[in-house]
């Protein structure tokens, strides 16, 4: 596997995340307290009997997990990714605040530390879990078990669909893959979500809006706002809540980029005639089959369910 090998200047421990792209910001605010990442990272330090490890959480909905020096990083690229599977499992079990979790980031690295600081770092491994399918995968075998299914003869066509959670008593609307251009080894994949509380399905206060990209080098390394067009006027611009890069062990990048819009917002977008995406320099058009996909989202709120 290629090591992604940086020098990081003298800074604090949470220097790797921001490498990363695991961005720490507001977690205070969001989560009911703090102590919530410590009996996480007590618990999987006693589990894993390993002492470095950190844990963060970025707007409240991203938790990340970072084993530093730890004996996974002698495993090949298959046992780190079913060694993350097993830590998300454990880490959706006892995280105390795992009910606001959507996505569960696992990283492996290597490196030297001072009195907890970095000063440079190896990625051996980064994978990413949607906190309700972990059984199924990373993220990476979820979207091309999407991408197969959908060129697949007799697939099902996608379209907007409700789940229910009722330990939580919340419900999610997705689309669970809109190839916005290219494929999935070389293009841009948008998945939009929302959550409402309850079963019935309301006007929700947000939409996220998940772009992913593969490619053989990294799109999106400047400029990652987000600014929507609809009928030729511009209705918002956005900058990230959520970015992130890694490299697989064949050298494409993946890069997730995490937007939230309210739902005013996205309503404009979706009623309109037409509808247009700038993320960075990248201009997008979305097609009469990425508005339908969208407008479903829509009538799933209209109807009260989705159809």
């Amino acid at each position: 596997m290629r090591l992604v090998r940086k020098r990081v200047r003298r800074t604090s421990s949470f220097a790797p995340l921001l490498a990363l792209a695991l961005v720490v910001a507001g977690c205070a605010q969001e989560l009911k307290s703090l102590s919530d990442l410590n009996v996480l990272r007590n618990a999987l330090a006693e589990k894993y009997e390993h002492g470095e490890i950190n844990v963060t959480v970025q707007n409240g909905t991203y938790l990340g997990i970072q084993f530093i020096n730890s004996r996974f990083n002698a495993l090949d690229d298959a046992g780190r990714r079913a060694k993350a599977q097993e830590i998300a499992l454990f880490a959706r079990a006892h995280f105390p605040s795992i009910s606001r979790i959507t996505r569960i980031w696992i990283a492996f690295l290597s490196g030297e530390t001072r009195l907890y600081v970095f000063h440079s770092y190896e990625t051996r491994g980064v994978f990413a879990f949607d906190k309700d399918r972990i059984e199924a995968g990373d993220l990476d075998t979820l979207y091309e078990r999407a991408a197969a299914s959908r060129s697949g003869s007799g697939a099902e066509e996608f379209k907007a669909v409700a789940t229910y959670d009722e330990p939580r008593d919340q419900t999610t609307v997705s689309v669970n893959h809109l190839q916005l251009y290219g494929t999935l080894d070389d293009g841009l994949v948008l998945l939009p979500e929302f959550v409402v509380s309850g079963r019935k399905i309301k006007p929700p206060e947000w939409v996220d809006f998940e772009f992913v990209s593969y490619s053989k080098r990294p799109v999106f390394t400047e400029d990652r706002r987000l600014t929507l067009f609809a009928d030729g006027a511009k209705v918002t611009t956005k900058k990230p809540r959520l970015s992130t890069t890694g490299q697989g062990v064949d050298g494409t990048y993946s890069e997730v980029i995490s937007h939230r819009l309210s739902y005013k917002e996205f309503l404009r977008l979706v009623n309109g005639g037409d509808a247009k995406l700038q993320l960075g320099a990248k201009e997008i058009e979305l097609s009469a089959a990425h508005l339908r996909l969208l407008r479903e989202m829509k009538d799933c709120v209209d109807e009260a369910r989705c159809p």
